[in-house]
């Protein structure tokens, strides 16, 4: 083979080896094979799955009423019997013959296409003369050509598939209705969608940018500002009044995803229900200090029989759990809003100390033991005040409520790193596992809770919402019969009181 020669088909079959296109690949391949073999014609046919023939992918120099010839690539052709074999076969005669009616050769050479083990197709190669030349090196040349050339097929069926499989990703996250932005560990953003770039009006293309080069929404800015090596959660109200919810998520070898979920529906159904809470709590009120206080007059007018009396205490007792549970929607709704935002530093085991004593009057009347386990250093926690007392208090009550006469309360607390963990056990009636993941909600009551028991509902609601507002944790350990333990972990601040 010429040196020129030589130097043309190692140039393509670098570019083989670096394309990713198939067409390209298959080009290529067929242009090297024709100048290895010194070739006229030649033609690469591939398998088509739905039909299972052999299809003319490529050709070059074969008239086209030949290539439209079906017996030139049937399986019962000599291309056919290379294909089901996965033999070469190479044909020299000094007399030419037909492939097809309209098209005679005097060489031929066929080469399976094996990929990833399969036969795929057959390489063709057609001469109107005799080669006999060094016919073995060729066909070795060849062989490591075709090798090659599978080779390059796998790659870039390997890519095509990697790259359907993000081009449907991508699809699925342009039309999703959240703002997404991905990022690389430089910061570099690496994806954005519509959702995103409309609700903080960014109309250039982000995609590659780095993304401290960009001034965001002030909030926004914030987010991007923090540690990205945790989960986060923010939420972001927009000039257009929309609000959303950005979540930061880290994503091991790839970078950090931003999903903004836009939650304008949910602020303004909780906006409804705050309205409707405090309106049904206003109108209630006045009627039932009404009752409460004609009921308490009804005694003073006159002697009332014991039975009377029995019926007035009824009404008392229904009117004060009725004002009961619209003061604790009220509370809970304050809570919720953030009305008492106000944070400072407090001592924990002065919260801890004072609400054990307020309690202790409650605790005597049912003979019951409270045991207080509080190390007499504890570390400050970042809060508000009435808040902390006001979670401390309702556990403890829970506790009394629920804890038969001559029980016992065991209130704890400890550090632990950086936070404080505070539990309540008791040896009550306990808590049937079915009720456990609800108890949280609002107005749910476990099933074994006695009918006569006073409550509303919202009490341990409350203790969570004051829980998460103070960035910490609630859960609950209970067994029938044995008791049960809520355990709250509050982060704390860096000095000790």
């Amino acid at each position: 083979m010429q040196l020129a020669n030589l130097e043309s088909v190692n140039e393509i079959v670098r570019k083989i080896s670096a394309s990713l296109d198939l067409d390209q690949i298959y080009e290529m391949t067929l242009d090297a094979a024709m100048q290895l073999v010194g070739t006229e014609a030649g033609l690469i046919a591939l398998l088509d799955e739905k039909s299972g023939k052999l299809r003319i992918h490529i050709s070059r120099n074969i008239p086209g009423e030949v290539l439209d010839d079906p017996h030139l690539m049937s399986m019962e052709s000599q291309a056919g019997r290379v294909f089901h074999t996965a033999k070469p076969l190479v044909v020299h005669n000094d007399r030419s013959q037909r492939i097809t009616s309209a098209y005679s050769v005097n060489t031929i050479v066929y080469m399976p296409l094996v990929v990833q083990g399969r036969s795929q197709g057959v390489l063709g190669l057609y001469n109107h003369q005799v080669e006999r030349g060094s016919t073995g090196e060729q066909l070795r040349s060849l062989a490591e050509l075709l090798d090659l050339c599978t080779a390059a097929v796998s790659n870039a069926l390997a890519y095509a598939k990697i790259n359907l499989e993000r081009m449907k990703l991508e699809a699925i996250l342009l039309q999703s209705d959240d703002g997404i932005m991905a990022v690389d560990y430089e910061g570099r953003i690496a994806f954005v969608n519509q959702v995103f770039q409309t609700a903080f009006n960014h109309t250039e293309d982000l995609k590659g940018k780095l993304i401290r080069n960009f001034s965001f929404h002030s909030t926004l800015q914030d987010v991007f500002s923090q540690d990205w090596s945790q989960q986060q959660q923010h939420e972001i109200t927009v000039e257009d009044g929309r609000v959303f919810i950005a979540r930061l998520t880290p994503v091991p070898e790839v970078g950090f995803v931003f999903n903004f979920l836009d939650i304008t529906y949910l602020k303004e159904l909780d906006r409804i229900k705050s309205d409707f809470v405090n309106s049904i709590s206003h109108d209630l009120r006045s009627p039932l200090t009404a009752i409460l206080g004609y009921v308490e007059l009804i005694e003073r007018s006159g002697p009332v029989s014991d039975q009377q009396r029995e019926f007035i205490q009824r009404v008392q007792m229904s009117v004060s759990n009725i004002t009961s549970l619209v003061n604790d929607l009220l509370e809970l709704e304050r809570i919720e809003v953030g009305y008492d935002t106000l944070k400072e530093t407090v001592s924990l085991l002065a919260v801890l100390q004072e609400t054990t004593a307020s309690n202790q009057s409650r605790l005597s009347e049912k003979s019951i033991e409270m045991v207080v386990d509080i190390p007499d250093e504890l570390p400050a926690i970042n809060g508000n005040l009435l808040r902390l007392e006001q979670m401390i208090g309702n556990l403890i009550s829970n506790s009394i409520k629920y804890t038969p006469p001559g029980g016992k309360i065991i209130l704890s607390a400890r550090r632990q790193e950086d936070q404080v963990i505070i539990q309540v056990q008791d040896n009550g009636l306990g808590i049937p596992l079915s009720d456990q993941p609800f108890i949280f909600d609002r107005f749910y009551r476990a099933g074994n809770v006695p009918f006569d028991t006073p409550g509303t509902g919202l009490g341990l609601a409350i203790v969570k919402t004051i829980v998460e507002n103070h960035h910490g944790r609630i859960w609950v350990d209970s067994s029938l019969g044995v008791g049960t333990t809520f355990t709250v972990v509050l982060p704390t601040n860096s000095k000790s009181l």
